[in-house]
Order: C-alpha cells, then structure tokens, then sequence
C-alpha cells in the first residue's frame, strides 16, 4: 500500500513540476540551469497534523487559528517536518 501511495507522490510532484512550468516560465528557466531545485513531495505520517497542532498550542497558537502545514518555510516548520521524515 505505501509503495503505492510513494508512486502516486512521485506522479503528483511530476504534475506539479509541469504546472508550475506553464504558469510561470521563469520558474522552468531556474529548474533548468540549476539556479533551484525542481519540487520535492513528500508523503506525511498518519496524525502529522494533530502533531503540528499540539506543538503549536503549546506554544500559545489557538487551536482555531492552526493550519495545515503545505510548505517547509520555517525553521521550525523544517525541523519538524524532517524529523517526521527521519532525516
């Protein structure tokens, strides 16, 4: 089942990768000559969000005011995400 749901990420991240080329060419552009690195997916853990959520109420954020987490943007956010990951 999860090699599976690890086929369908990769698919998604391909058809991300190609919507984000034709909606913005400078974003191929930068893919292409190595100035990013094209879209990275990755699959969550079950319970992910209510983890996120708790650690942001014990910091003080409302339980009404948390949201899932789509983007890595933070340091937290970074060292969360990627202890979930295991790397």
């Amino acid at each position: 089942m999860l090699e599976i749901k690890r086929k369908a990420c990769y698919r998604y991240a391909g058809i991300l990768e190609n919507n984000l080329e034709q909606v913005n060419p400078i974003y191929k552009e930068c893919v292409e000559t190595n100035k990013i690195a094209p879209a990275v997916m990755y699959l969550q853990q079950p319970q992910t969000h209510l983890l996120w959520r708790d650690l942001k109420v014990i910091k003080g954020v409302s339980t009404n005011q948390v949201k899932p987490v789509r983007v890595l943007d933070t340091p937290f956010k970074q060292h969360v995400g990627c202890s979930l990951l295991g790397k």
